[in-house]
């Protein structure tokens, strides 16, 4: 996953419109750190929404907002379903709802912070 815009090879030009809104790179450090970086050490599957939640979102009070959305609904999912959110692939649910629950602690800590406050790359 790139982490610097200078990264990217890709010519911003050339993408859709809809493709060039919110991502990941618009987060804060701590955002990044906080929620993808901690989603990456369960499992790559969960960093992948994460990081398309970014996309649909305007800054990252939304973006907050939707991943808490999100942790919940995945929270109430039966074992079916968390097996299509993670396309078959075994997970640790423990170790799941564990890193669910890390994510919003760590979304709660974020949001103490004032946005001027924010550190971004």
């Amino acid at each position: 996953m790139y982490r610097s815009k200078n990264e990217l090879t890709l010519k911003t030009n050339q993408l859709p419109k809809t493709l060039l809104n919110r991502d990941t790179f618009d987060l804060s450090n701590k955002a990044y750190k906080s929620i993808i970086i901690e989603a990456e050490r369960f499992d790559h599957n969960l960093t992948l929404y994460y990081g398309m939640i970014s996309g649909e979102c305007e800054d990252e009070i939304e973006y907050l907002r939707k991943v808490k959305r999100f942790n919940h609904e995945v929270s109430n999912m039966d074992v079916e379903h968390l097996n299509d959110l993670f396309f078959g692939e075994p997970f640790n649910k423990k170790k799941l709802y564990a890193t669910i629950k890390k994510v919003n602690d760590n979304l709660d800590k974020i949001r103490q912070i004032p946005k001027d406050k924010r550190h971004y790359e």
